[in-house]
C-alpha cells in the first residue's frame, strides 16, 4: 500500500482496515517521548541516565525491567509506572499522542 500525494495515509489505513483481517504495528518507545514519557537510552534524558535508582531501591535502571527483580520485589516497578498514567484530573502527566490515538 504505497503512500503518495493522491493516496494519503488516511486512505491507506482505511484500505488496510477494510481489506485485511489482521494488522500488525511495530513501534518502539519513541512514539511516547513527545507525550512526556522518556525513552531508555537518549543521552541526558533517557531513563538509563535520569532514573533515581536509589529512591526505588535498585542498583541500576535496567533492574526496573528485569523479570527476576520484578518477581523478587515488584514495588519499584509499580512506583515508577504510576507516573506514566495521566493525572486523574486531566491536568499534567503524560497524554496520548496522535500515534497512540491512531493505534
Amino acid at each position: 500500500f504505497p503512500i503518495s500525494p493522491t493516496n494519503g495515509l488516511a486512505s491507506v489505513v482505511d484500505t488496510m482496515l477494510r481489506t485485511r483481517r489482521n494488522v500488525i504495528v511495530l513501534a518502539g518507545a519513541g512514539i511516547s517521548v513527545s507525550s512526556g514519557i522518556p525513552d531508555f537510552r537518549s543521552k541526558g534524558t533517557g531513563l538509563c541516565e535520569t532514573l533515581d535508582t536509589a529512591s526505588l531501591g535498585l542498583s541500576c535502571a535496567e533492574d526496573l525491567f528485569d523479570l527476576e527483580q520484578f518477581l523478587h520485589d515488584p514495588r519499584p516497578f509499580y512506583r515508577f509506572a504510576r507516573n506514566l498514567y495521566p493525572a486523574k484530573d486531566g491536568k499534567g502527566g503524560p497524554r496520548p499522542t496522535p500515534t497512540h490515538r491512531f493505534l
